[in-house]
């Protein structure tokens, strides 16, 4: 969202002055070169962070599951077959696996739905709106997608 702000500042200081060079360019070039690399390097470091917490979490349920397992009397398992006890486990595990790493790209889509939201009506006044219902609207269509898309995917194994 900086950087949005800071490509305005640029294009209003070329509307004023040309393609001439000022301090003024300058310092907002730079000030966007340092935008750029942070949030490259926040966006890998929350990444990075998302990846060790979900191998923390993965860790903590396979010694929850463990147990579990360990305290089942042996003759509530004569109905079922240890391989399939497993496969039953190992299916559990990556469905755990796979939710929460994309965790920090919804929290963060909301606030930069939010601040983008925010931004483009300062930038543009009220023609930005359609837009903005546009994007939300879209996002209940996308999980349905998401969803249907899934539901096939299962069907087909």
């Amino acid at each position: 969202m900086v950087q949005a702000y800071l490509f305005s500042a640029i294009i209003n200081e070329i509307k004023q002055n040309g393609l001439q060079s000022t301090d003024d360019m300058r310092i907002l070039v730079i000030m966007l070169l340092v935008a750029t690399v942070l949030a490259q390097y926040f966006l890998s470091t929350s990444a990075y962070l998302a990846y060790k917490a979900n191998i923390n979490l993965k860790g903590g349920l396979i010694n929850m599951i463990y147990k579990k397992i360990t305290k089942i009397k042996f003759t509530s398992l004569q109905n079922y077959k240890i391989g399939k006890l497993i496969n039953l486990v190992a299916n559990d595990l990556s469905q755990f696996d796979n939710q929460p790493r994309f965790l920090s790209n919804l929290i963060g889509a909301f606030w930069a739905l939010i601040i983008g939201s925010a931004l483009l009506y300062s930038f543009f006044g009220l023609s930005c709106i359609p837009g903005i219902a546009f994007l939300i609207i879209v996002i209940p269509i996308q999980g349905w997608l998401t969803n249907k898309s899934e539901v096939e995917r299962k069907n087909k194994l």
